[in-house]
């Protein structure tokens, strides 16, 4: 058998090294028009090989990225709203309008980074859906766009990659009966060692309750933890040697970014 070594591939927007296999699918989430005119969007639609079953509970995993920007770019754009929606019949859109979709996920940030990132979430089937619609959902109004490439980019976009649909149990977990839409069709089981808990707000406010931000790793001691806003960029690590009870906010100004723990 060949060994195939799978480059970066060079689009008019971005260079962008596939997640899985040899291609991606892309699409222009928003664009700027003309002042008074509304946002153009494209949508990915996809079709599952068997309709949902309705009352199952699922989890749909993807990637996303918007790859190494380049200076000829017109992208640039972060965009708030970037979801999945589900329906029964394929969604047909009138230019470049928004679908009236009621997405079943959506990033509630403007989300942009050039590294791939895994967005992964739970749901229990409705309706027996047969489409699976990506794309930017809610009115123009509702969106906020923030430049984080280039200097005036008109266009927020994004790769997308690896989708998997898996039929999940609450109380047994995963299902072997694994719908992908792309990528593998093995589901591997891996037992948790240990609890693994990180706080998503704290109020560093000095009345004793919630002040610190303290990752929980159960027996894993972390040696360093690093707080990044939602482009990617590092405000700085916290040593546990400085910080011996956890983190209590300084030199950050807001309470706007994800939290990346590293440990060992």
């Amino acid at each position: 058998m060949e060994n195939w070594e799978v480059t970066s591939l060079k689009t008019p927007i971005a260079l962008i090294q596939p997640a899985e296999g040899r291609g991606v699918a892309g699409l222009m989430a928003i664009k700027r028009n003309s002042p008074g005119q509304p946002l153009s969007r494209e949508y990915l639609v996809m079709e599952f090989g068997s309709p949902l079953e309705v009352g199952q509970n699922y989890t749909l995993s993807f990637k996303v990225s918007n790859g190494e920007w380049l200076p000829t770019s017109t992208a640039g754009l972060a965009v708030n709203g970037l979801g999945i929606a589900l329906s029964v019949e394929q969604p047909i859109q009138m230019g470049g309008l928004a679908l009236a979709l009621p997405p079943t996920f959506q990033s509630s940030f403007a989300r942009y980074s050039a590294d791939w990132e895994t967005l992964s979430f739970s749901f229990e089937a409705s309706a027996p859906s047969r489409f699976m619609t990506v794309g930017v959902f809610g009115p123009d109004v509702s969106l906020e766009a923030e430049v984080v490439m280039g200097e005036n980019p008109t266009m927020a976009y994004y790769f997308l990659d690896d989708f998997q649909l898996n039929p999940f149990n609450p109380g047994i977990g995963f299902q072997p009966d694994a719908q992908d839409i792309k990528g593998s069709t093995e589901t591997d089981m891996v037992e948790e060692e240990g609890g693994l808990y990180v706080p998503n707000a704290f109020s560093p406010n000095g009345d004793g309750v919630n002040d610190y931000f303290v990752p929980e790793l159960g027996e894993v001691h972390p040696l360093s933890c690093e707080i990044y806003s939602r482009w990617g960029r590092t405000f700085g690590p916290i040593e546990p040697s400085r910080f011996p009870l956890g983190w209590i906010g300084f030199a950050w100004q807001t309470i706007e970014a994800r939290r990346l723990c590293l440990a060992s």
